[in-house]
């Protein structure tokens, strides 16, 4: 056990390494460096989190696919594929949430402990997957909208074919959640906070599609699609920023 944990931890940091090199490469226009950085981190990443799963002989696929220590890779994807793409605009500010997504992933513990026989389903690793995905899809378009707002970038294209594609993962995301429920806990929905949550970011995506088509103010959709990533933020980080202020007010009291 102690070693599958040194073994997730010095390949987990390894990534990050390479992840902060690597935005110091873009942020000085090294491209190309900054690309095999970010595939290295990857790769880094990637066999962290097969570490991660591989527990006393057996392999859990849902500590594997952990959302959060996955999410820096596949924002890390995300900015390759912009770049790749010739969206350097899009790339560098796609820089800052992936920077961000990075130190906040660095904070949270390391130890994996045994998952629950519940979460030891393919429909559960599905929907951490999916979850990841559509949070590097839609945070990462919330930002190229802000940008809109802020400074009126010519990103409008990118950020609605982002959200659009984002939209779709996490509608797969809330299929697989709904099967893992149902498997697990005998309902595929509850009235809990974690379930209206996420039905209601997916209603407001839904939302911001359904106005694209209409012809809705381009400032206006660019609000609501930034407006996002405020629940989007607290949905993934809930139990961190839950923890955090409960500290805060053990101290203040």
């Amino acid at each position: 056990m102690e070693t599958a944990v040194l073994f997730f931890k010095n390949w987990i940091i390894t990534a990050f390494v390479f992840y902060l090199i690597s935005n110091f490469s873009y942020l000085l226009g090294q491209r190309r460096m900054g690309g095999m950085l970010i595939v290295a981190g990857v790769a880094a990443n990637i066999a962290a989190l097969i570490g991660r799963g591989y527990i006393e002989g057996t392999w859990y696929p849902s500590l594997m696919v952990e959302k959060l220590f996955m999410l820096p890779s596949l924002m890390a994807v995300t900015v390759l594929f912009l770049f790749g793409r010739g969206k350097i605009v899009e790339g560098r500010l796609a820089l800052a949430p992936f920077a961000l997504c990075c130190g906040i992933t660095m904070l949270l513990p390391i130890e994996a402990p045994l998952p629950w026989a519940k979460y030891q389903t393919i429909s559960a690793a599905l929907f951490f997957l999916t979850e990841a995905l559509s949070f590097a899809l839609l945070v990462v378009a919330g930002v190229l909208a802000f940008a809109c707002l802020v400074s009126s970038p010519n990103v409008e294209v990118s950020y609605s074919r982002m959200i659009l594609w984002g939209f779709v993962v996490y509608t797969l995301c809330q299929i697989s959640g709904a099967i893992w429920a149902y498997l697990g806990w005998s309902y595929p929905f509850s009235w809990s906070t974690r379930h209206l949550t996420s039905a209601s970011l997916w209603c407001l995506y839904a939302a911001f599609i359904h106005a694209h088509f209409i012809g809705i103010h381009p400032r206006l959709k660019a609000a609501c699609a930034a407006f996002g990533i405020i629940p989007f933020m607290y949905m993934m980080y809930h139990h961190q920023i839950i923890g955090l202020l409960k500290m805060l007010s053990a101290r203040i009291t």
